[in-house]
């Protein structure tokens, strides 16, 4: 969880907040020259009070700087963008969305942003389960920067959710190609797997059940790069009970899956000792 951005805001940003500081500052170091007075000669008091004054003007910069959440100054694209994500944040969802498109269209008109806009609208309607909505905003995000895993992972997820399953398995292959190679990007590559595996089964489970096993190469592989997701397995488990009648298997799937924290596969797994 982050911390909210409106919170560090208050702390930081609010001239009169910034302006208290420096008085208390300021006190603080009035009562320190009074204590001092009495203990130091005049030299060293002037090379205190010097240390500490800049010590305050720093603190000051800092805050200024810590206001602007690292944007450059010429950026007025981001802080936009960065409003709705707090309303967002806060699950302000309606006035998350109208703050976003109206931060996108800016962003646009002035050519700044990224992926930044259109990414966090994606995540919005991604959270509220608005699927379809996110699609084209997750297509967006890709479309100016094809390296970003999470525009990938997500972008086949919706697609899966909103049952367009051939696109979601069509752009989480894309995907894995892409991200073929690219440090770091095992769970995401595991995500994706996983996300064709899942496209599969759902598509074909009920009228054409024996081509499932299509899933299976890629819910190994989503079970090799997840090693603390149990969902992969648990669908394996599924497909080796129903398709291929193999309960000794089927049993395997569903206790690693139960040991990697998947609640149900531990109810399969009880089901198939008795």
């Amino acid at each position: 969880m982050r911390f909210s951005h409106e919170m560090l805001r208050t702390l930081r940003c609010r001239i009169p907040t910034r302006i208290a500081l420096a008085w208390i500052l300021k006190a603080w170091i009035l009562k320190l020259n009074l204590k001092l007075n009495w203990k130091l000669n005049w030299k060293l008091i002037g090379i205190l009070n010097c240390v500490l004054k800049c010590i305050l003007i720093c603190v000051l910069i800092c805050t200024s700087i810590a206001c602007t959440k690292g944007f450059k100054p010429d950026d007025t694209c981001s802080p936009h963008v960065a409003q709705g994500e707090d309303l967002m944040d806060d699950q302000k969802w309606t006035e998350a969305e109208r703050t976003l498109l109206q931060a996108l269209e800016h962003c646009r008109e002035v050519r700044q942003g990224g992926t930044y806009p259109s990414m966090t609208l994606a995540t919005l309607y991604f959270r509220q389960r608005r699927f379809v909505d996110a699609v084209p905003y997750f297509e967006s995000a890709i479309q100016s920067d094809p390296q970003l895993a999470l525009a990938h992972v997500n972008l086949s997820a919706s697609l899966l959710e909103a049952k367009r399953y051939d696109e979601s398995i069509r752009g989480a292959q894309r995907a894995l190609k892409i991200l073929q190679g690219q440090p770091g990007s095992e769970a995401s590559k595991g995500k994706l797997n996983y996300n064709i595996g899942l496209a599969i089964y759902d598509k074909f489970a009920e009228q054409q059940p024996r081509r499932v096993g299509q899933a299976e190469p890629y819910l190994k592989e989503a079970s090799r790069l997840l090693p603390d997701f149990g969902g992969a397995d648990f669908l394996l488990g599924t497909i080796a009970e129903i398709i291929h009648e193999n309960t000794d298997l089927a049993r395997s799937h569903f206790a690693k899956a139960c040991e990697r924290g998947d609640q149900i596969a531990c109810s399969a797994k009880r089901r198939g000792s008795n």
